[in-house]
């Protein structure tokens, strides 16, 4: 086999000579010998081959010396680019937020639901818990940077020891079988005190920091989802808050239903027990205590039932964790703002002084209207200018692509465009600018 430069690690050399061009790469100009590859070798490759993006580079070496455990050894890995990847993460992104929103309300609402509605939520929970797993297993092959930052950890074995070293002990919060073992005590102990109760709540809770895989999900997504920087910042503030006045709304109702005393906070808002009181309400009223505690507000209608020092402990944590999670919605509103108004800032500016200079010098309205309406359409020109600058960073293949789609209803206009060579056309273009 011969082959130049860039190549993409998860294709095989037969798919490889198969391949007109990669993106990003070299045409493969040469195929010498396609060794044998057997059918599921060549099943799980066709899970790994890149679409689209700029392949990761290997290194050069001697093209007549092959090695095929080499080649299959490759297989096994993929490339974050990959398409069925981001369609797997489109998957764990609503995964993720059902189970981020029912997983709560079936650990400290068990109780007082039907059986019906519990059952429901139990196959949610089942379901996810697979998918998780599954989830951990593909990252034992998906291909992550090397500490250089520009090559690709291409082994199993090597990528599977970063995950370990890295992510997997978080992972494994969402699949360990707290439930289970909390039960097992409950079973054991059925005296066990409330605030022990309390704490098994928060462990089977841990499986709520599945969230944090939200956004790498979301990351890897927004190349099909086509999401601006301001896009992604709005959807991950709103899923954090949403999910952090759910999580603490089910907390503190989970507080006051295990409570054995008969002075809870629920008997002081309802004047009734929990099981008189139903889920309904008491999670209306426990969303309304975390949304007014989150936003430091603070009416005072519901509080921890005084002398109660499980529910003051627990009011207490709750407000040190909204502070924080306030801190940051209020950071990502204020980059939201910034980043939206960037842009603009600029054309603002000029149009105050384009104002300031007509009043100042007594320039006719008419003459104004026209200075004006001058610096709005050269403020749209900056959009097109910004779109070539774009295309010349973009590898030559990307460049006609890109090129034919954007510029095809203008360009077909000129009789001669469509003589020109792809690569001759792309260079026209970008050296072309427009002209009011």
């Amino acid at each position: 086999q011969v082959c130049f430069g860039w190549c993409c690690p998860s294709m095989s050399v037969r798919e490889l000579s198969s391949h007109r061009t990669l993106s990003g790469g070299v045409e493969p100009f040469l195929s010498i010998s396609t060794p044998r590859v057997p059918f599921w070798t060549q099943f799980w490759a066709s899970f790994h081959c890149c679409n689209y993006g700029p392949a990761p580079r290997r290194r050069v070496r001697d093209p007549f010396q092959h090695d095929e455990n080499d080649d299959v050894a490759h297989l096994w890995v993929f490339h974050p680019s990959n398409a069925r990847w981001a369609m797997w993460c489109h998957v764990m992104m609503l995964i993720i937020v059902v189970e981020t929103f029912s997983f709560p309300v079936l650990v400290c609402f068990e109780s007082l639901l039907s059986s019906d509605i519990v059952d429901r939520l139990q196959v949610i929970d089942y379901v996810a818990v697979g998918c998780y797993s599954i989830d951990m297993v593909l990252r034992c092959f998906l291909q992550v940077q090397d500490d250089d930052g520009v090559t690709w950890v291409q082994s199993v074995a090597e990528v599977t020891r970063i995950y370990i070293r890295t992510g997997c002990a978080m992972d494994s919060m969402s699949v360990a079988p707290f439930g289970f073992l909390a039960r097992k005590l409950l079973s054991l102990y059925p005296d066990i005190g409330d605030g022990w109760r309390i704490v098994l709540t928060i462990i089977r809770l841990l499986r709520q920091t599945r969230i944090v895989h939200f956004e790498s999900c979301l990351g890897t997504a927004r190349k099909d989802l086509h999401l601006t920087f301001t896009a992604r910042t709005i959807l991950r503030v709103v899923i954090m808050l949403s999910v952090a006045v759910h999580t603490f709304a089910c907390f503190w109702a989970s507080v006051g239903i295990t409570s054995s005393d008969q002075k809870s906070w629920i008997q002081g808002c309802f004047g009734k027990p929990p099981e008189d009181v139903g889920a309904y309400r008491v999670y209306s009223m426990s969303s309304y205590f975390s949304v007014f505690t989150l936003a430091g507000i603070g009416y005072g209608d519901v509080f921890p039932t005084h002398g109660d020092r499980i529910e003051t402990i627990t009011a207490t944590m709750l407000m040190m964790t909204s502070g924080l999670v306030w801190a940051v919605v209020v950071a990502c509103t204020v980059t939201v703002i910034d980043a939206a108004t960037a842009a603009d800032s600029a054309y603002r500016q000029t149009s105050d002084d384009v104002q300031r200079v007509v009043r100042i010098n007594k320039i006719p309205a008419k003459l104004g209207r026209k200075v004006a309406f001058y610096f709005e359409k050269f403020h749209e020109m900056q959009a097109g200018r910004g779109t070539r600058r774009l295309i010349e960073r973009m590898s030559p293949d990307l460049q006609e692509r890109v090129t034919k789609m954007v510029f095809d209803d203008w360009v077909e206009d000129v009789d001669w465009f469509p003589l020109l060579s792809a690569q001759c056309l792309v260079r026209v273009v970008l050296e072309m600018d427009n002209l009011i």
